[in-house]
C-alpha cells in the first residue's frame, strides 16, 4: 500500500509539472493562447470576429474549441495576393475584429504577408505576448468620423472624432480616431496628447499619454489605442481629450479658443 501511494504521488507530481511548469510543459503555451483567444473574442457576435493564423499549424485548434471561425493567412505559402484577397473579403463582409497569433513561418510567411494585409484593412488595437506568440488584436475602423470644429488658442483645430463601439471589455483596448488640422509651427515640440476615460465620479479609469506633433497634423486621421484595465467596472464613462506641454513648468494644458482645457468626445457604456 505504501509503495502504491508513493507511485501515485509521483505520477500526480509529474502530471502537475507537465501541465503547469513552463519549463517542461508541452501544453501550457497552447492553453494560454486558446484562453486569450476566448477572452478577446468574448462579447462579440461570432460572425463579427475571426481568428487568423499565419501558419497552418493544427495544434492550436486542438486546444481552442470556441465558436469563432479561423483562417490561414496567407492561404498558401508566400501568397501575397491571396492574403490581400482574404482580408479584403473579411472587411467587406463586416468582420469587425481579427485576432492574429503570429508564429515564425519561414516556409509559409517569411515576409510577414499576413500582418501586412491586416494592417491595410484593420487597425491594431493591441499587441500582447501570450506564451511564445505575439498576439495582435485588430479592429475595423468606423466608416465615418464625426465632423467637429474645435479650435485651440495656438491655431490647431480638432476637426473630427470617433471611437470604436463596444463591445470592448476590461483588459482590452479602446480605439479612438481623431482628425487634426493646423501648422506644426504652432507647436513647441514637447506637447503631448492625453486621452482619459473617466467614471461617474470623475476618476480617471483609463488613460493614454503620448507625444503629439507634426505627424498627427499631417495624417488624414490618427488612431490612438487606450488600454483598459482588467478590473474596469461596468458602467458609463466619459471620454476626454486634451493637449498639454510637459516641457513647461507645471505641464499646462493647451486651451481651446473658448478657454476649455479639454474636449469631451462622448460617453461609452460597458
Amino acid at each position: 500500500a505504501a509503495l502504491l501511494i508513493f507511485l501515485l504521488a509521483g505520477m500526480v507530481g509529474s502530471l502537475a509539472r507537465f501541465y503547469g511548469d513552463p519549463a517542461v510543459s508541452k501544453t501550457r503555451g497552447w492553453r494560454q493562447l486558446a484562453a486569450a483567444l476566448e477572452r478577446y473574442s468574448a462579447g462579440w457576435p461570432v460572425d463579427a470576429v475571426r481568428l487568423a493564423q499565419n501558419f497552418p499549424d493544427p495544434t492550436l485548434w486542438y486546444y481552442y474549441r470556441g465558436p469563432v471561425e479561423h483562417l490561414v493567412l496567407p492561404p498558401a505559402a508566400h501568397d501575397a495576393a491571396g492574403a490581400e484577397r482574404e482580408v479584403a473579403a473579411l472587411a467587406a463582409a463586416g468582420v469587425q475584429r481579427l485576432l492574429a497569433p503570429l508564429q515564425p513561418a519561414a516556409g509559409w510567411d517569411a515576409a510577414g504577408l499576413a500582418q501586412q494585409a491586416l494592417d491595410r484593412h484593420y487597425d491594431l488595437a493591441l499587441e500582447t505576448a501570450v506564451g511564445v506568440w505575439p498576439l495582435r488584436v485588430y479592429q475595423r475602423r468606423p466608416q465615418t468620423i464625426a465632423p467637429l470644429d474645435l479650435p485651440f488658442a495656438n491655431g490647431l483645430r480638432l476637426t473630427g472624432a470617433a471611437f470604436a463601439a463596444p463591445p470592448v471589455l476590461p483588459g482590452d483596448a479602446l480605439l479612438v480616431y481623431l482628425r487634426w488640422q493646423g501648422e506644426g509651427g504652432g507647436l513647441a515640440g514637447s506637447e503631448k496628447l492625453t486621452l482619459q476615460v473617466l467614471d461617474d465620479t470623475g476618476r480617471v479609469a483609463a488613460q493614454l499619454d503620448q507625444p503629439f506633433g507634426a505627424d498627427d497634423l499631417a495624417a488624414p486621421f490618427q488612431v490612438y489605442s487606450v488600454p483598459l484595465p482588467a478590473d474596469l467596472a461596468p458602467g458609463s464613462y466619459r471620454l476626454l481629450a486634451a493637449l498639454y506641454d510637459p516641457g513647461q513648468a507645471g505641464a499646462p494644458r493647451l486651451l481651446t479658443s473658448a478657454g476649455a482645457d479639454h474636449v469631451e468626445l462622448g460617453v461609452i457604456s460597458w
